[in-house]
């Protein structure tokens, strides 16, 4: 709570999941569940707890950037993967991916029709502020922050 008033700087519990499929960006679950591995039954638990799903930083280190890569070609396989059936937005702005790791994001959620966000995805903290989401109005609790984010009222920021 002390940085919530001493700076008015809101703070929300959500939890990021490394699934088979994936990385995922999850508000609205109090706790891990057994089997929350696999994307499908994360997505099944979100919608019973009424949250959402961001997919992080889409693709770090799984799709390798070469001078001669078919960018289009690699977004139009990467598209056709059922992670985006389970997600609701994708982070496109992330503090720890490279430039071109976050351009190819920025392609995908682009030709998905998806709203993008933007993490510092801090480790340190150095790596604090890099990236953020903005919105478009205050959000005071988690379940305003839920539905902002359904909503699509935000934008992904670079903060570097």
């Amino acid at each position: 709570a002390l940085l919530i008033d001493k700076y008015d700087f809101p703070i929300f519990r959500g939890m990021e999941i490394s699934c088979e499929e994936a990385d995922l960006i999850v508000f609205g679950l109090n706790e891990y569940k057994f089997g929350m591995y696999h994307a499908t039954f994360v997505r099944q638990l979100v919608d019973e707890a009424g949250g959402i799903i961001i997919l992080a930083h889409p693709y770090r280190k799984r799709v390798r950037f070469k001078y001669n890569t078919d960018v289009t070609q690699l977004i139009d396989s990467v598209c056709e993967d059922y992670i985006w059936e389970l997600v609701d937005a994708a982070e496109t702005l992330n503090g720890r991916s490279r430039q071109d790791e976050n351009d190819f994001a920025q392609a995908l959620c682009q030709r998905q029709h998806m709203q993008g966000t933007g993490g510092s995805d801090a480790h340190s903290l150095f790596d604090i502020p890099s990236c953020a989401t903005e919105f478009d109005k205050r959000i005071d609790d988690l379940q305003g922050l839920i539905a902002e984010l359904k909503a699509g009222r935000y934008r992904a920021v670079d903060l570097r």
